[in-house]
């Protein structure tokens, strides 16, 4: 019976707060992925191309560097 009423409390909750649990989701989604930019483009301006990374990682295509071979 107890944890039948915690059940009910934590829907309750989950139901009054729905509004703004998706607003904080949504915000801390676009703050993840401007962090995300933010180091592929540090990544990127000091010379780590991440693009021959995957390349070589993931493709298996021989980038132009010769990193894959």
């Amino acid at each position: 019976m107890l944890s039948f009423i915690g059940l009910c409390a934590i829907l309750f909750v989950c139901i009054k707060y729905f509004p703004e649990l998706i607003k904080f989701g949504v915000k801390v989604f676009i703050v993840l992925l401007v962090l995300w930019l933010f180091f592929a483009t540090v990544a990127w301006v000091f010379g780590w191309s991440l693009a021959i990374h995957f390349n070589d990682a993931l493709l298996q295509i021989q980038s132009i560097n010769g990193v894959g071979v």
